[in-house]
């Protein structure tokens, strides 16, 4: 009987881990499709001409930081 406890624990903490892991998947899929999406702005921006704050402000920071 106490074995079989002892290996419903072990089941049950592995099934934890599974859906941890599931929950990580899912955050780094978030955090792509979110990186992807500013990308899509940042290139929908640029055909339209409109440079956006963030944009440029990188741009300026990387163009300081080759100079050097």
């Amino acid at each position: 009987m106490d074995s079989l406890f002892r290996i419903q624990s072990v089941f049950s903490s592995f099934n934890w881990i599974l859906c941890y892991k599931n929950l990580l998947s899912n955050l780094y899929l978030g955090v792509i499709l979110f990186l992807f999406f500013m990308l899509f702005k940042e290139i929908n921006f640029l055909l339209m001409g409109d440079f956006s704050f963030a944009y440029t402000v990188s741009h300026s920071v990387l163009y300081k930081w080759h100079k050097h």
